[in-house]
């Protein structure tokens, strides 16, 4: 909101110097209310708070203000300095003072705080420490994330919820690690004995490059350390971990990893768009559930796949790095062939290795389903061959398939046929897929189709295609980043 003048007959301005209080004045011959500060010049309407009600209104911050509503800060508006909390406050909600400037938090009088939302001090830059009372019961994951300045987080005595070490956030018995301070200058971190678990989001973003790990942890949470700067995190020989969750090393700078054989499940993401090059697991691993994404857009070249594992969740090697995956014969659920991922009986083909250097691939004749993004983003493919015996191709299975020149089917597959490369279902009534590198500058589909399917043209390098009257389905994405300026010709209407 921006502030108007007052239409006043004479231009004087009122002014009153108090030392940074706040005085209101009535301009009777305007009726308006003006705020004004001890630099004399009049704040907007919005800022010009201090109606802040015991429940409702906006309090200053050294500049800006931030807005309370039933004793929860709700948000903040160029926030910066010093904030300084009522005491009636419950609450400081989600994203309360994200992104502000502010350089100290001071809780009034004998406050009634009792949660600190997600995100509410989150991504500021300026603020190096902050006290929780000790009303509070409730803090949120992310509460602190990405705030690099802060070098130490203090709990007042007594809270019953949580307490602080060193600076560092953990609940009343210190058995959960909930936040450590990122802008703390040390570079590594060795967690205590005794914590059995890394909380949500705990050391997302840190600036820590090594972490040591005792044997009492036996779970690492959602982004425990998402989008930080870990290199290296060291495990106790005798370490207890079963759980590393979600997005736990997502974005993260780790290079590489040993997984305890203690290591049950590896949630979805837990190390996508990570800079890790290597996963060691030990020779007795009880790994049991790899997520999807786990090892998505790694710097991984070659996984191996413990004999424990039972679950795969989609895509989770889909990774442009990566040439080759290995599984031990012993494994009752998955088997490799030729560094290709398959089912054990070889039914499925679940992942076709991006980098792998192949430019040629016939499909094992075993080879009834082909999974959802099996050939997704490879480098080298330029033809495959699919045979008789598939009955199933995933949705995206060649997606970003970037050298793909020609797709072949058996011509007795009673399911998919081709023609001049292109792939479609056995009547060609639907197109499937058209192969990225098909450098024919024009295409005719087929009258037979009637439908185009999803990111069946994706990519295509064609500059004109004409669609037949016989087509009356086009599917989401199905032209998604062909050429900015395709030439598209209907036959039929339109």
């Amino acid at each position: 909101m921006k502030f108007s003048k007052p239409a006043v007959s004479s231009p004087k301005r009122l002014e009153i110097r108090s030392k940074g209080k706040i005085t209101l004045l009535k301009s009777l011959s305007a009726a308006v209310f003006v705020a004004v500060v001890s630099s004399g010049f009049p704040l907007a309407p919005a800022q010009a708070a201090g109606t802040y009600d015991g429940a409702n209104g906006t309090v200053l911050c050294t500049t800006g203000y931030f807005t309370i509503a039933l004793n929860v800060v709700t948000e903040h508006t160029e926030c910066a300095g010093a904030a300084v909390i009522p005491a009636s406050v419950t609450s400081i909600g989600s994203g309360g003072f994200a992104g502000s400037s502010i350089t100290s938090v001071v809780f009034s009088g004998t406050n009634t705080l009792t949660t600190i939302g997600g995100s509410a001090f989150q991504s500021i830059q300026t603020l190096t420490s902050i006290e929780i009372p000790a009303s509070v019961t409730t803090i949120d994951p992310d509460a602190f994330a990405y705030s690099n300045a802060l070098t130490s987080i203090t709990v007042i005595e007594p809270n019953v919820n949580y307490s602080s070490v060193d600076g560092v956030l953990f609940n009343n018995d210190q058995s959960s690690l909930v936040a450590y301070a990122n802008g703390i200058p040390a570079t590594t971190y060795s967690i205590p004995a005794g914590v059995t678990s890394i909380a949500v989001s705990a050391f997302r973003g840190a600036n820590l490059t090594s972490v040591t790990i005792p044997a009492s942890v036996t779970t690492i949470g959602l982004a425990a350390f998402g989008g930080s700067q870990v290199t290296s995190v060291i495990f106790s020989g005798t370490s207890t971990l079963t759980t590393i969750g979600d997005y736990a090393f997502q974005s993260a700078q780790i290079a590489s990893i040993t997984i305890p054989p203690s290591v049950t499940s590896i949630g979805d993401s837990a190390f996508g768009s990570s800079q890790v090059t290597s996963v060691i697991f030990s020779g007795n691993s009880t790994l049991a559930s790899i997520g999807a994404y786990a090892f998505s857009s790694t710097g991984l070249t070659s996984f191996t796949i413990p004999a424990s594992v039972t679950t795969i969740g989609a895509n989770a090697f889909l990774s442009y790095n990566l040439v080759s995956i290995s599984v031990p014969a012993d494994n009752q659920n998955y088997s490799s062939l030729d560094g290709v991922l398959f089912n054990k009986q070889k039914t499925s083909l679940i992942n076709f290795p991006a980098s792998k250097l192949a430019t040629t691939y016939s499909i094992p004749t075993s080879v009834t389903r082909i999974e959802a993004s099996a050939f997704s983003q490879t480098s080298a493919l330029a033809s495959v061959t699919i045979p008789s015996s598939v009955t199933t191709i995933g949705d995206r299975a060649f997606y970003s398939a970037v050298a793909l020149t020609s797709i072949t089917v058996a011509a007795d597959n009673e399911n998919y046929s081709s023609l001049d490369g292109v792939l479609f279902d056995k009547q060609k009534t639907s197109v499937v897929n058209y192969p990225m590198s098909n450098l024919t500058k024009t295409y005719s589909i087929p009258s037979s189709v009637t439908s185009v399917e999803a990111f069946a043209f994706y990519g295509a390098p064609f500059y004109a295609v004409t669609i037949p009257s016989s087509t009356s389905v086009i599917r989401n994405n199905a032209f998604m980043y062909a050429r900015s300026n395709l030439n598209v010709y209907f036959l039929g209407n339109a």
